[in-house]
């Protein structure tokens, strides 16, 4: 098995890919496991890094996002994943490797908003975190929320595995950090988030403060308060 890319690694293809889009007029940032490991929770050595990325704007399929970066940068690629002749192709990303090891490659995924149950949000709603833009804190919070939400209705294993535990763990170390940093996710103290979007998030807010009661104190101090 191939080493896990860096979080340092992972950074510079999502600069890349960046780049590629923002030279398209597309604005874009990195999401998922890497945005929160930017964002200071803990990581996890059995967890294998990918580069999630979204694209903020619902004119491209993420398949035509894809190929502009196969079409831009040689360093992207498609790959058939192995044992798998039918499924998508993947996208990839060259990894630098060490004389004595195989080629490495990261994967990446391209995604947009409506994916996610996102808005599209403007470029001045998104951090930079060195030198790359990540996705707001507590949108990338309300993603970890719709993963957790979604995978404990579709799969009755789920509760007892170490995907779910992991799925946890960034949302209760993403709750301490949105509430760090002072974010209000009320429906009157978060305006630049469209109320649909709100709706959603706080019915999963409901539902894990329900299934984890230790997590009311920083639900109520970030603005959540249940009726």
């Amino acid at each position: 098995m191939q080493r896990s890319p860096t979080v340092e690694e992972i950074c510079a293809v999502a600069k890349r890919a960046i780049s590629t889009f923002k030279s398209k007029n597309l604005v874009s940032c990195i999401t998922g496991n890497a945005a929160c490991l930017l964002y200071g929770t803990s990581r996890q050595s059995h967890i294998f890094l990918e580069l999630d990325i979204i694209v903020l704007s619902e004119d491209h399929p993420p398949r035509k996002l894809e190929e502009m970066l196969t079409a831009e940068d040689k360093d992207f690629y498609l790959i058939q994943p192995k044992g798998s002749p039918d499924a998508p192709k993947v996208l990839c990303s060259k990894l630098p490797s060490k004389s004595d090891e195989r080629k490495r490659g990261c994967k990446v995924n391209v995604l947009v908003p409506s994916m996610l149950d996102l808005p599209v949000v403007q470029r001045d709603r998104l951090e930079k975190i060195g030198d790359v833009l990540v996705l707001h804190p507590v949108l990338l919070l309300f993603t970890k929320l719709r993963t957790w939400s979604d995978r404990r209705i579709s799969s009755r294993s789920y509760m007892q595995s170490t995907q779910h535990n992991d799925d946890v763990r960034y949302i209760s170390e993403l709750l301490s950090i949105v509430r760090g940093r002072g974010e209000n996710v009320s429906r009157g103290g978060a305006q630049w988030i469209p109320m649909t979007t709100m709706d959603a998030a706080w019915c999963r807010l409901a539902e894990y403060a329900e299934e984890y009661p230790t997590s009311k104190t920083n639900l109520r101090v970030i603005g959540f308060i249940q009726r």
